[in-house]
């Protein structure tokens, strides 16, 4: 079977998870079995590495720095995984002069949209609107329940960011992260997670995940947050769970010895997603019965929002939550987003035609979090760069939608024998191949 985001071939073990209350085929949820064997790794309190780790690659295990920065020599991943990862590298992500030069325009274009700050949405009395919204929807359990979390090396980050020699961890705090101030590491004074907390840098192009992100907070609120982080006995790192596993975490940005960065200008807790997605990604991807695995395949620029709900929301690759193609009309658009934000469920939308998407503002192949609908005749969207913007109700019908189904019915089992999956899969990577502008 074909991953409907990836196009990866994958397993599926003859089963599939069946929601009874889903609208259509296009809102469908399939399962995967179970975890791969794993390597083995040293228990260690202080980085000070003074035993070796079975390594696929033979290297031998060096001593951490821990002085300003640090580096990770030891790691925890399925066999298939390690020999991948050592032996791959990513391409640098670079935006390039085109989306340079469409990010100036859609600034001209902005400044006579009454384009407004996403710091409007972290007001008191937002934050206090926020702190009452309650999670729809629980983690499933974790497949991981009895196995360590998944860990891996500073090299093994550095390849998979697309980053060079000498790449290092940036620590969040200067002195190391403990139990006991974990949460003013992640979230600041506020102490909660906030929609403001984000914003892009348009030389990273994960609007895909960081829009994923602000779907997930803005419906099911700061539990929905706080929950995919615990404490991590090993100092300087978090625990955090993405889809059905859970990766040990550095706490800090991801920098190589020419100061390239990984990931977005956001706070502390985003950067540290963006840390266990850029895992999340090269466990899920490699774990699995396909033969064709590439660094190409292993970016984390360009991604479909679906990655992010999937890992956000507690699902693993094979289980999808729903993705909207084209084409509806945009009263059908409108009536699916208002009847998702209702359930509270997350929205994202975006790989509009460049007309439309310059038109109103947003980047042609562009990923942006639906916030409301506003007389029936806009919708409210945060912009990953930071900005709040409304787009008419007639320009819906050129926008995909992402979003999620009940994640009650996860443990109904029913035959796997769909075609229609097989189908919006090849729709889905026809497209993503077609597009590839993100300002």
């Amino acid at each position: 079977m074909s991953d409907p985001i990836s196009g990866n071939n994958v397993a599926n073990n003859g089963n599939q998870i069946y929601n009874p209350n889903q609208e259509d085929d296009d809102f469908e949820i399939t399962g995967t079995g179970g975890i791969h064997e794993q390597v083995p790794s040293a228990e260690d309190d202080d980085f000070v590495i003074t035993e070796h780790v079975q390594r696929p690659s033979g290297n031998e295990i060096k001593k951490v720095d821990l002085t300003g920065s640090f580096v990770v020599e030891k790691f925890n991943l399925p066999q298939k995984t390690a020999n991948i990862l050592n032996n791959i590298r990513v391409a640098k992500p670079s935006s390039g002069i085109i989306n340079a030069l469409g990010r100036m325009i859609l600034k001209v274009v902005n400044l006579f949209k009454g384009v407004s700050n996403s710091s409007v949405l972290s007001t008191p009395q937002k934050l206090n609107e926020l702190r009452g919204v309650k999670i729809q929807s629980q983690l499933p359990t974790p497949k991981q329940t009895n196995a360590k979390p998944y860990t891996m090396t500073t090299e093994q980050l550095s390849r998979l960011a697309g980053l060079g020699a000498g790449t290092k961890i940036e620590p969040f705090a200067e002195e190391r992260t403990n139990n006991t101030n974990l949460n003013n590491v992640l979230f600041g004074e506020k102490s909660i997670p906030t929609l403001s907390d984000i914003k892009q840098n348009p030389e990273f192009q994960d609007c895909w995940f960081l829009s994923s992100i602000t779907a997930v907070l803005s419906t099911q609120g700061p539990d929905a947050i706080f929950r995919l982080f615990e404490p991590s006995n090993t100092p300087n790192h978090v625990l955090v769970r993405l889809g059905e596993n859970t990766y040990d975490v550095p706490l800090g940005r991801i920098v190589d010895g020419n100061g390239n960065k990984f990931g977005s200008y956001s706070a502390n807790w985003v950067v540290a997603l963006e840390n266990a997605m850029l895992m999340h990604i090269g466990v899920s991807y490699t774990n699995t019965e396909a033969k064709d695995v590439t660094a190409e395949k292993l970016k984390m620029a360009y991604r479909s929002p679906g990655d992010g709900i999937d890992a956000l929301l507690g699902c693993s690759y094979l289980h999808r939550v729903g993705t909207r193609s084209l084409p509806m009309t945009s009263n059908e658009v409108l009536n699916l987003i208002k009847t998702k934000l209702e359930k509270h469920l997350p929205v994202v939308i975006g790989h509009a035609s460049k007309a439309t998407a310059l038109s109103d503002g947003i980047s042609p192949d562009h990923a942006v979090t639906v916030l409301d609908v506003e007389n029936n005749n806009k919708v409210v969207v945060l912009d990953p760069y930071g900005e709040v913007k409304k787009i008419p109700v007639s320009s819906l019908k050129n926008y995909i939608v992402t979003s999620a189904v009940d994640y009650n019915h996860h443990q109904k089992v029913v035959d796997t024998n769909d075609k229609a999956d097989e189908k919006r899969a090849q729709e889905i990577e026809a497209h993503e191949d077609n597009d590839k502008d993100d300002f």
